[in-house]
């Protein structure tokens, strides 16, 4: 028995050990192919039960990734996760862990062809918990909406002005319907509703318990940027901004529109060139639910014309604050004015005045009582199609105020 005999059988063991331990699938050959049309169209039942795919439509587009073919599995294809090769029966799936990349499926980012099939697809296979994470590029949606339907999602962007959601038809991009939906977050992503309505549409009432935006830009919408109009609890929208075009001639747009809200909390964005920030509505018209809103904290946002606005109609109040159409009362509160660090404006609705209101640099209305309704320095009135800033209090019944704003016209 020579020291080489005895050389070669140890390494003969330590082979045939290896080989038990390493996976069966990763001793098999990968076959490399440059596409996911390559992959369906290649034979399975060769030495290659295993392929890398260099990318969906071209290498390095996001849609690359290692597949094996599994000549039993007959799940349905998702043209994401799950392919049927071409000409033969079983299945190509996915090897992957954590994040759903929107890429494996296709995507188009050119903001002109609907990605609707290809969204529905993605949101198939998602479960409690996933994220959905988007690169950058323009997500055309047409007509249908990116519907959730899945409790703790996060649906999450490369970043404002990055990834865009576009309304190609006159739905709004995103919408929660038709099931009862928790804890879902949007982050990092424009949503541009193409001057076709709203970008973000809550259904039903009461469907959604927990709804979280960061860091969203809400752009281009004819009625609102968010409308929850059937109730809504636990919502919090955070460093999020809600723009139109400057140029808009739009009149009836509206940050944040709802109905029935519940534990509300808005806090350090951004509201530019809207007529209203936030509108809370009480369900006076039948998509509306008639509930009153409760525990709305607006803190830290900037507004350049709307700013908090209660309909004439509402009136409710909550432990230490009551609200109505002009005045806001925190027993809790020391009130001493306007300043910077304020958080909280009502935006009085002036529906009387002269005929020559628009022309001059009061407000007057013979009926009214401004002394009364604790109008304030600095605050927002509107009559009719124009907006103006009030200097101050002069009598009961004339409020002096600022040069007046066209409905188009927008002050940083």
């Amino acid at each position: 028995n020579t020291p080489m005999k005895r050389l070669i059988s140890y390494l003969a063991i330590a082979m045939t050990l290896l080989a038990a331990a390493v996976p069966t699938r990763a001793q098999r050959f990968i076959k490399e192919v440059e596409t996911i049309a390559a992959l369906v169209a290649m034979n399975p039942n060769d030495v290659h039960k295993a392929a890398y795919v260099k990318g969906y439509y071209a290498a390095g587009d996001g849609g690359e990734g290692l597949f094996f073919y599994v000549s039993t599995n007959s799940t349905t294809t998702n043209y994401g996760t799950i392919f049927k090769p071409t000409s033969y029966n079983g299945r190509w799936a996915r090897d992957y862990v954590g994040d759903i990349q929107a890429m494996w499926f296709g995507l188009y980012t050119d903001g002109v062809t609907p990605n609707d099939t290809r969204l529905t697809n993605m949101m198939s296979i998602a479960t409690a918990g996933s994220n959905l994470r988007f690169p950058p590029g323009t997500f055309g949606i047409s007509n249908v909406v990116f519907a959730i339907t899945k409790n703790n999602l996060t649906i999450k962007g490369s970043g404002v002005d990055s990834t865009i959601f576009k309304a190609l038809s006159g739905n709004a991009p995103f919408t929660v319907s038709s099931a009862t939906v928790t804890n879902t977050t949007y982050e990092d992503m424009t949503v541009d509703s193409n001057q076709k309505g709203s970008c973000f549409n809550l259904n039903g009432q009461y469907l959604v318990n927990g709804l979280t935006f960061r860091r969203v830009k809400f752009w281009n919408f004819t009625t609102a940027g968010i409308v929850m109009n059937q109730g809504a609890n636990n919502l919090i929208v955070d460093s999020c901004i809600f723009q139109n075009p400057a140029n808009t001639s739009n009149t009836s747009d509206t940050g944040i529109s709802g109905a029935a809200l519940r534990n509300v909390l808005i806090k350090n964005s951004k509201f530019h060139y809207v007529r209203g920030g936030f509108i809370v509505n009480t369900g006076t018209t039948t998509n509306e639910v008639e509930i009153p809103s409760d525990n709305l904290q607006f803190i830290n946002n900037t507004l350049d014309l709307g700013w908090l606005y209660w309909p004439a109609r509402f009136a409710a109040s909550g432990t230490n604050v009551s609200y109505s159409a002009t005045v806001l009362t925190d027993s809790t509160a020391s009130f001493s004015g306007i300043n910077v660090n304020d958080t909280l404006r009502v935006m009085t609705i002036i529906t009387n005045r002269t005929a020559d209101a628009l022309t001059s640099d009061y407000v007057e209305d013979d009926a009214a009582d401004f002394t009364a309704m604790g109008i304030l320095r600095g605050e927002i009135v509107t009559t009719g199609p124009a907006f103006a800033v009030v200097s101050g209090v002069e009598t009961a019944t004339t409020l002096p105020i600022e040069a007046w704003l066209a409905g188009t016209t927008r002050a940083f």
